[in-house]
């Protein structure tokens, strides 16, 4: 990456060198890189300007580019609608979860199609996302958040409106691609609005959405279908985005160009990374499509190995591919060559494997051992999930103050470690408390972890990669979440199978797990309940030593500056840090 080796500083321009308590967003005052925008040349530094903006602190009461001004309020009116943006996608993947019966049962069509409903969704929100990063350097990071939000509006209508399981399948799929952009670009804007040093702490309404997002959307898939109709829970995804792109139109006056944005069509094109675009887009669809497969037709399945061979191999070569090609690559060079993102990326990729299924499994395991209500194991499992949620504010804050986001990793897979470790023993006869602290110890883990990979990776890579990074950062995520929750339905069905007396069987795709506790007589219900937290188990045991491995791996993460003047020399870090 020759041309990232340069430190180019850039300050405002004369007409606005006399505004106090100024901050320059990061994609303009922290740009590494020779390929800034054309208006960057304009912007002439000086010592003494550097002096004064950074004994501002993180201090940020305006922020102000070309005339442009983001007060306080204005900054945080617009990270609340970035985080409302981000919790309509991430909750749309699970809303469905609830009334998928209600849905099978009123519209006509193949029950074989019953689970595409919430993969079509899934697949083309995680397949796209490298190419939104790619999009966003092209044509800039707002026209493509208010397209991505735009087309995720159109396929919510287009879903609420569904006549047949085909048409609400496809619907979905056209809903999942506008918001595969939404959690790229929300995180990139964000991070380009507000200092580095300053990221964490204007990060922590993101942090707690993403963790929410888990429990909210089941809540109201349910109240929907209960008490209006399971077309609202998409219906209620337009006159909300509709406001979010008002709000944002009025209060993001802030220019924030790609770093490719005035090299024009004609050039772009000729460099885009085509190649790279195929290979990714269809080995993250082959993988997705062989997990979603495994769990219909099982991990043996002829359609399934090839499926997960094809995207497996497919994936690979893009990695391959992207370290060579000399087009414009999807995935920056750095983020596979620098040991610091290589593990943060393999974390990650654990770390939402575990979380996904740990938030699925243990509402089913009080369900089932404990005869819970599916409200009373929403509330057993809040030790896990509100626990994560706000311990990833005190994540944030402890970044934003010490700059140390190495220690929340190390940290937080250590707990989680630790935490699911713990989870292998529960069974039937653990007693409450057990049931509600383990689970408490691998969510603070979790919790430990929302923020500070993202923020490793930032830190990491150049201004001039942010959109790139970003979004493949996330498509690892999706797949890990993805990942996670086939091979645990994998794993809990060929357990259960196993372990259950030979004179009794259960359908795990229509079992009322709260009956369990009622089967008489007493022995054979302590045999079923022994198979169900059994096969759990075995699900924490997967997620465990993914865990332990990581943890070692990101021991010998670097923890660079989170602000940029900190910094080494570029040819310094990144001879140190490299992998090759």
């Amino acid at each position: 990456m020759g041309s990232s080796n340069h430190n180019v500083d850039f300050a405002p321009p004369a007409s606005l060198e006399h505004v106090e308590n100024v901050s320059i967003p990061p994609a303009i005052a922290d740009r590494r890189s020779v390929d800034a925008p054309s208006y960057a040349p304009t912007l002439a530094a000086s010592s003494h300007t550097d002096e004064k903006t950074s004994s501002a602190g993180s201090s940020i009461t305006k922020v102000e580019v070309e005339g442009c001004q983001l007060s306080t309020l204005k900054l945080v009116i617009i990270h609340i609608v970035l985080a409302l943006c981000l919790f309509l996608a991430t909750t749309d993947a699970t809303i469905v979860s609830t009334s998928l019966p209600t849905i099978a049962a009123e519209l006509p069509g193949s029950k074989n199609l019953y689970s595409w409903v919430g993969v079509s969704y899934l697949l083309t929100q995680t397949a796209f996302q490298p190419l939104y990063g790619k999009l966003a350097d092209i044509l800039g990071r707002k026209p493509v958040l208010y397209g991505s939000l735009l087309l995720f509006m159109i396929g919510s209508v287009l879903c609420g409106a569904a006549k047949s399981m085909i048409w609400l399948v496809i619907a979905r799929g056209v809903a999942g691609v506008g918001a595969g952009g939404l959690p790229v670009m929300v995180w990139c804007i964000m991070g380009e609005l507000v200092p580095p040093r300053d990221r964490a702490k204007w990060s922590d309404a993101l942090s707690v959405t993403w963790s929410l997002s888990a429990i909210s959307g089941p809540l109201l898939g349910g109240l929907f279908s209960e008490y209006v109709t399971w077309r609202w829970g998409f219906y209620i995804n337009v006159p909300i985005g509709f406001i979010c792109l008002v709000v944002l139109r009025l209060y993001l006056t802030v220019p924030l160009p790609g770093p490719a944005v005035n090299q024009g069509w004609k050039a772009t094109m000729k460099t885009f990374d085509y190649v790279g675009l195929f290979l990714l887009v269809t080995g993250t669809t082959a993988l997705l499509v062989g997990l979603s497969n495994a769990s219909v037709r099982g991990w043996q399945s002829i359609d399934t190995i090839v499926l997960l061979c094809v995207g497996g191999v497919l994936l690979v070569v893009a990695g391959i591919y992207e370290l060579w090609t000399t087009q414009d690559a999807l995935i920056p060079p750095r983020l596979l060559k620098n040991r610091t993102t290589v593990a943060i990326l393999f974390a990650s990729f654990f770390q939402t494997f575990a979380y996904t299924a740990g938030t699925f499994y243990l509402s089913l395991f009080y369900q089932a051992v404990n005869g819970s209500s599916a409200i009373m194991a929403g509330i057993y499992v809040l030790p896990y999930t509100l626990g994560s949620a706000l311990v990833s504010i005190i994540a944030s804050r402890y970044i934003f103050y010490t700059g140390r986001y190495k220690d929340m990793v190390i940290g937080g897979l250590g707990l989680s470690t630790l935490g699911f470790g713990l989870m292998i023993s529960m069974n039937e006869h653990s007693k409450q408390l057990v049931q509600e602290l383990f689970p408490l110890i691998a969510g603070l883990g979790m919790g430990l972890l929302f923020r500070s990979p993202f923020v490793a990776v930032e830190a990491a890579m150049y201004d001039q990669d942010r959109a790139g990074s970003t979004g493949n950062f996330f498509l690892v995520r999706f797949i890990g979440s993805c990942t996670g929750l086939s091979v645990a339905g994998a794993i809990f069905e060929s357990q259960v199978s196993r372990h259950l007396p030979t004179n009794f069987s259960l359908d795990i795709s229509t079992v009322d797990w709260r009956t369990l506790v009622h089967i008489q007589p007493p022995e054979l219900r302590s045999q079923v309940l022994m198979a169900v937290s059994k096969s759990i188990s075995y699900i924490w045991i997967i997620c465990t030593p993914g865990l332990g491995l990581s943890l070692l791996f990101c021991l010998f993460i670097r923890n660079y500056p989170i602000h940029p003047a900190t910094r080494a020399k570029p040819s310094d870090e990144e001879s140190a840090d490299s992998t090759e």
